[in-house]
């Protein structure tokens, strides 16, 4: 006969346990470990059974919740380093906007007369309203005074417009703005 396992809820312990069963048989309706002090009018022996079970499903919950609380301290710090980086390079672009800028005769600040390539990328929808994102960073801090640079708020800052920003299109460079 072919034996699988079968998940039951225990009538004793009334927890959800693994308990072999035979196809067509009855399946049990209690864990192994209750069948063996069932019946048994004991009660200390039926409750030292029930509190080891709980003891080694406690220490199993306790053990996945310091798992997630470290992976969730792990992610957040990827996100603080992601949102830093985004911010480095967006204040190199905006250095670059400085160097690139068009004059009113069509004319860069670069010195190339017609078409100059990096103003123009950097009059793309994204590219603006991300530098938009960072002058608008910079002049919160500046007016909260005191305020470190790369304080706590400045990532939850960055979290908020970036919803704000997805809503308001997708990026010119074929990918969506969650990828970064």
């Amino acid at each position: 006969m072919t034996r699988f396992l079968s998940t039951i809820n225990c009538e004793c312990c009334k927890l959800r346990q693994q308990a072999w069963a035979i196809p067509g048989e009855p399946t049990s309706t209690c864990c192994k470990v209750c069948s063996e002090h069932r019946g048994v009018n004991e009660v200390d022996k039926r409750a030292l059974a029930h509190e080891a079970m709980l003891r080694e499903r406690l220490g199993a919950a306790r053990t996945a919740a310091d798992d997630a609380l470290r992976d969730r301290d792990r992610y957040k710090g990827k996100m603080h380093h992601a949102y830093e980086a985004r911010e480095r390079a967006l204040r190199l672009v905006m250095r670059v906007r400085y160097l690139h800028t068009m004059t009113g005769n069509g004319s860069c600040t670069c010195g190339t007369k017609r078409g100059c390539r990096s103003a123009e990328l950097l009059q793309e929808p994204w590219v603006s309203r991300q530098l938009a994102i960072i002058e608008r960073i910079d002049l919160e801090d500046e007016l909260a005074r005191g305020t470190p640079q790369r304080s706590e708020w400045l990532v939850d800052t960055w979290d908020d417009l970036d919803r704000t920003a997805r809503q308001a299109g997708p990026s010119p460079f074929g990918q969506s703005e969650q990828s970064g």
